[in-house]
């Protein structure tokens, strides 16, 4: 039975359009058929993604490594996988919120504390600049208790922002520990192991958006596999012995752990400003 496409008028018959190339049928149609077409435009969720996943989690690096010696076509790009996978970490933990009635701020002499949203000074403050920020920070953790969603969406916003220096930096700290690899090499490495790290983060955290914290606290151990999933990504897409791929990896974990936590510092601080 012959059909006319809703983009260009042409009849025809078969799930595309011969002159226009769309696709078949509108969206007054149930939710499950327009889910999966969707799945596969954003992911490719065809045979690529069948061989991907499994992949990515059984046979740490050999995604990265087949990738960067010329076998693409049967992967996911790492590009698209990325921005699929970060797309659906930043949105659960921003339906997840952010804690911090735990967290004290240092200005100078002064400490804000989160729980209780006023300033405690300890002596007093060396300059009118500290008093002012301290009064910031202290009128942000009060608006936070009022309107927590907001400071999540601001949170998370420039966190998904920050990655775009933080995943390149990663990349360079792994140049440095293996020099004779171009670049490229390493970013893509970089990539793939970012996407198993955001699924293992919203796989963790989705329980605790739904309502089962205690769920949420048996797979918390599963972010405990990050460090080990490094060293054996390393190991099959660099080919080093362990040795010298356990120091390397110790090394590249440390110095990247620094800088994202500089970098979350940063940003806290930033959002609580911006309330």
């Amino acid at each position: 039975m012959s059909e006319r496409c809703l983009n260009c008028e042409a009849s025809y018959e078969g799930e595309y359009c011969p002159r226009c190339g769309q696709r078949s049928g509108g969206l007054d149609r149930p939710l499950g058929p327009f889910a999966r077409e969707f799945a596969e435009e954003a992911l490719g969720l065809d045979s690529r993604a069948r061989l991907t996943v499994p992949a990515l989690f059984l046979r740490p690096g050999e995604i990265a490594k087949e990738y960067v010696e010329g076998r693409r076509a049967r992967f996911v790009p790492p590009i698209r996988l990325y921005l699929v996978t970060s797309f659906v970490m930043f949105l659960v933990l921003s339906q997840a919120g952010v804690e911090v009635e735990n967290v004290t701020v240092t200005v100078g002499d002064t400490r804000v504390r989160a729980d209780s949203a006023v300033v405690l000074p300890e002596t007093e403050a060396d300059t009118s600049a500290e008093d002012v920020l301290a009064e910031r920070i202290s009128r942000g953790f009060a608006q936070i208790s009022e309107d927590p969603e907001t400071f999540g969406q601001l949170f998370f916003n420039r966190m998904a922002q920050s990655m775009f220096f933080l995943l390149p930096a990663f990349a360079l700290f792994l140049k440095a520990a293996y020099r004779k690899r171009p670049y490229l090499h390493h970013a893509v490495f970089a990539i793939y192991l970012h996407c198993f790290v955001f699924i293992v983060v919203t796989f963790t955290t989705v329980p605790e958006v739904i309502g089962l914290p205690a769920l949420a606290s048996m797979l918390d151990p599963l972010l405990l596999t990050v460090p080990i999933y490094l060293v054996l990504a390393m190991k099959r897409f660099y080919g080093e012995g362990w040795l010298p791929t356990l120091l390397k990896g110790w090394a590249v974990s440390i110095t990247y752990a620094v800088l994202g936590g500089m970098t979350m510092t940063g940003l806290l601080l930033f959002s609580l400003l911006a309330m």
